[in-house]
């Protein structure tokens, strides 16, 4: 068989991930790293022994039938995978797909028009573990009557200093940044179908962008709820609570998430299992390298993939946040998910 070209644009965190699964897998040629002015895309470049380029050289173009892999700050996700879906080849996207809702629907069209495929990387959702547990939930869907989804990290305002604490490029601050990760593993496991959406921004330190986020989801089954924060003082923790009449099923960790069900008639309790579940070593990058894979071989079979992270699939995370942003530009107003009011893109003035 003959490998797939691939190109990776962006060599931060996540691009690092993505070129190092891609360069390993069987059936990839991973033939180029085009990164920013940083030096990352050279240094990583060397590491594989892959050539490196910024995105002004002459040397790179997109593959043709291959695949473009965008690890870009957000404001380039769109036009990039526009080009990858122009030039004949699938894309792997990091999260977000776009910053608003029409630019997810301008992708969407140009897929379904080019016939090409893009997958989105919710890397929490890409275990096997996360395969049961979504069949144990979607089994009592009806029964689930709401979800808590907390999620409290450390990102030092650094963190924030260059694209990621500029609203009009970046899209966003912990919503957008980090919490979309944890409300869209809630809603792929528990298929929940969200109406609507309301949310409170808020900035504790000198930044550009929100760094607290309170919201809740109404959905057809019942309430979803999130805190999410990056100011964290002490240890980081990411956990979804799902009730049940009899049972609260959790799920625990962000990196290589875990879950366990408790019953009345457990011996732990729902905090023991969440200490648990908590305490137990935490690898990082399973889930960039599972997700990769499981790409190719769809692309490769043209079938449908096991972590179902297509645009299909993901529209309705992305469709809660925007929404989310929406209604903290109205005051917290609730917000239809999925409404065009809802590809507004933040401003610096929705946080304060």
């Amino acid at each position: 068989m003959t490998a797939l070209p691939a190109v990776v644009l962006g060599a931060g965190k996540s691009g690092t991930q993505l070129a190092q699964a891609l360069h390993s897998h069987p059936f990839v040629d991973l033939q180029a790293i085009v990164g920013g002015c940083s030096g990352s895309a050279a240094d990583l470049g060397r590491h594989l022994g892959v050539a490196a380029f910024s995105e002004s050289d002459s040397g790179w173009h997109m593959p043709v039938g291959g695949i473009v892999a965008v690890a870009s700050p957000h404001d380039r996700h769109v036009p990039q995978v526009l080009a990858g879906l122009t030039a004949g080849s699938d894309v792997l996207v990091d999260k977000p797909v776009a910053n608003n809702g029409l630019g997810f629907d301008h992708i969407a069209a140009m897929s379904a028009a080019s016939g090409r495929r893009v997958s989105c990387g919710m890397v929490q959702r890409c275990s096997p573990d996360m395969l049961d547990c979504r069949e144990h939930l979607r089994e009592r869907r009806d029964q689930i009557h709401a979800v808590a989804v907390s999620q409290f990290l450390r990102r030092d305002p650094a963190y924030y200093a260059g694209w990621k604490g500029d609203p009009r490029v970046a899209g966003g601050g912990v919503l957008l940044n980090q919490a979309i990760h944890a409300v869209d593993l809630a809603l792929h496991l528990t298929g929940v179908t969200p109406v609507t959406a309301r949310a409170v921004l808020r900035r504790a330190r000198p930044i550009q962008v929100e760094d607290h986020v309170h919201a809740t989801v109404e959905t057809e089954q019942g309430v979803l709820s999130l805190t999410a924060t990056t100011c964290a003082a002490v240890e980081e923790s990411q956990v979804i609570r799902v009730f049940l009449p009899t049972e609260t099923v959790v799920i625990v960790g962000s990196e290589t998430p875990r879950w366990r069900r408790v019953t009345s008639s457990s011996s732990s309790s729902v905090e023991d299992a969440i200490a648990e579940l908590a305490a137990a070593p935490v690898p990082f990058g399973p889930g960039h390298a599972a997700w990769v894979d499981d790409a190719v071989q769809a692309w490769l079979s043209r079938t449908p993939s096991r972590y179902a992270c297509e645009l299909e699939h993901v529209r309705a995370s992305h469709e809660v946040v925007y929404a989310m942003y929406e209604s903290a530009a109205l005051d917290g107003a609730a917000v239809p998910v999925g409404t065009r009011a809802s590809s507004r893109r933040p401003d610096p003035s929705d946080a304060s």
